[in-house]
């Protein structure tokens, strides 16, 4: 059974207030030997996954949600601990996360 962790855009508007550029919700993903997660630049308005430790490179970044899920999915399918974990987006309806606005 895959395990599907969803991400929901409306969830990454409020930004952290030690980092103002960033969204406050960063979702993470504990990949081999590092940690990962997606955020957003609210200054490029781009979603971004970004490696811990490494936060100035993105691994990959785009203001389009499902192509970070995308490359984030390919890293999660070679890279996971786990072997069967997925990113979704949130549809607001069926596939919806507590933080949804949608």
């Amino acid at each position: 059974m895959v395990s599907e962790s969803v991400i929901c855009d409306t969830e990454f508007e409020t930004p952290d207030s030690n980092n103002p550029t960033y969204s406050l919700t960063e979702v993470d993903f504990n990949v081999k030997n590092r940690m990962i997660s997606v955020r957003k630049n609210l200054e490029t308005q781009e979603f971004e996954i970004y490696e811990y430790g490494k936060p100035e490179t993105p691994i990959a970044n785009s203001p389009d949600l499902k192509e970070v899920i995308k490359a984030l999915n390919k890293i999660l399918k070679t890279e996971s601990k786990f072997h069967n974990e997925k990113a979704v987006i949130c549809n607001h309806t069926t596939k919806r996360v507590s933080g949804c606005m949608g």
